[in-house]
């Protein structure tokens, strides 16, 4: 059998690949799922962070970031980053189901 420990590889350069996979997992955005009732996003760790409509206090639009951000009574918020898909239909989306506006930084 010939693999890299018998040709004496050192035991980060076996490890590193899965490194970079680990890293790309946590790096990846999270589905955010918006229903009837509520808005939620399940974190890298099984986490859930949810909002009900009724108790969305804000939509916010980071411009320099490229992000929109909900924030909920509850202290939760929802970030829609820049590597999620759609930020216009999720803004037209969230503006629709809780009747809020959009917030952009300096129009307040």
């Amino acid at each position: 059998m010939n693999g890299t420990y018998r040709e004496g590889d050192s035991w980060w350069v076996v490890t590193l690949p899965a490194v970079f996979v680990l890293l790309g997992f946590f790096a990846w955005p999270r589905a955010i799922h918006i229903n009837a009732t509520e808005i939620r996003q399940r974190g890298p760790f099984l986490n859930l962070k949810k909002i009900a409509l009724n108790e969305v206090e804000s939509i916010y639009f980071d411009a320099g970031r490229g992000e929109t951000a909900v924030y909920g009574r509850n202290g939760q918020r929802i970030v829609h980053s820049m590597m999620h898909v759609d930020g216009r239909r999720f803004i037209e989306q969230m503006e629709s189901h809780t009747g809020k506006t959009l917030t952009l930084p300096g129009l307040e």
